[in-house]
């Protein structure tokens, strides 16, 4: 958590806000006085934004649409306009809507949870504060998003396999697995089983180097309307339109978010695709599909992303 005071957060509402809004803000105050380490917290419906606070110190008297504020309110709507799209992509192998997005770069990190179909909550922090700050920051913006949904009946999605105990054997800061060793195919191997990344893809100049196990009947058991080969081949399309979208994705939150993007999770009712970025323009892809895997499956693409990374692989 931050150790300096934070100042108060401000209030946004547009002029014309619905109805049946009003009754929720008094969650999202509560969830930003709680989480100290928000910057943002807003309400967008359609695409539009229906309500914001933000604790962002925006210079008096700046030109309309040049604040911190203002930009971060742009790539808001982005995210969730591409969230839409991005849910239509995944639906096609069966796992589920998108009910969660993290964008996170060198800096800041921005979390978009999913309440149903069009009705987000976005939340933007630093990641400065550290990894358990991040984490936090993300869970309490999928617990406000989960107390939405239960005012209107709906059931909890798991957003991030947040409510799910952990694995008290789970060690995502283990040593290197293969110190001194770039053999990128053992590195994958060494990170892919049933209990955690059921596949990761290492992308290089256009090229893939894939491991999985979406034929272990583990795995095949949570997906039995889609054959492994048919979601292989899914995944492999969809990690080489990673590598593109995460560029696009650089340049939209350059002004908001700052620094190079650096991770994207795409989180689905049954698990979660990721992208990592590596250095010299490459990344890992990694999918799991089990929910209650989400937060160990993330945990240990970045692990690998580290090694490869000092591994200079």
């Amino acid at each position: 958590m931050s150790t300096s005071p934070r100042p108060d957060p401000r209030e946004h509402t547009p002029e014309h806000v619905p109805a049946d809004a009003v009754g929720v803000r008094a969650e999202f105050r509560a969830t930003m006085a709680a989480a100290a380490d928000l910057d943002f917290l807003a309400h967008f419906r359609g695409g539009s934004l229906v309500f914001a606070l933000d604790r962002f110190d925006d210079p008096a008297g700046a030109l309309a649409g040049g604040t911190r504020r203002d930009a971060v309110e742009r790539l808001g709507r982005q995210v969730t306009t591409a969230a839409r799209g991005l849910d239509r992509r995944l639906q096609r192998v069966r796992t589920g809507r998108l009910i969660r997005t993290v964008v996170s770069t060198e800096a800041n990190a921005l979390f978009c949870d999913t309440v149903r179909p069009g009705d987000d909550v976005v939340g933007v922090m630093p990641v400065t504060s550290g990894r358990a700050a991040v984490d936090a920051g993300d869970r309490a913006v999928a617990e406000l998003a989960t107390r939405l949904r239960g005012f209107e009946g709906l059931p909890a999605p798991n957003y991030g396999s947040f409510d799910t105990a952990p694995d008290p054997e789970h060690n995502p800061t283990r040593p290197l697995a293969h110190p001194g060793d770039a053999d990128i195919p053992a590195l994958l191997r060494a990170e892919v089983d049933p209990a955690g990344l059921h596949l990761v893809s290492y992308w290089s100049a256009g090229q893939d180097t894939t491991v999985d196990c979406l034929g272990a009947a583990a795995v095949t058991a949570l997906t039995p309307h889609a054959p492994a080969a048919a979601r292989r081949a899914f995944y492999t399309e969809l990690g080489a339109e990673l590598g593109p979208l995460a560029n696009e994705l650089n340049r939209a939150t350059s002004g908001a978010l700052r620094g190079r993007l650096t991770r994207l999770v795409l989180d689905v009712e049954n698990g979660a695709v990721y992208y990592r970025r590596l250095p010299a323009r490459r990344y890992l892809v990694g999918v799991t599909l089990a929910q209650d895997l989400v937060a160990t499956a993330d945990d240990r693409l970045a692990a690998l992303a580290t090694d490869l990374t000092e591994l200079g692989g």
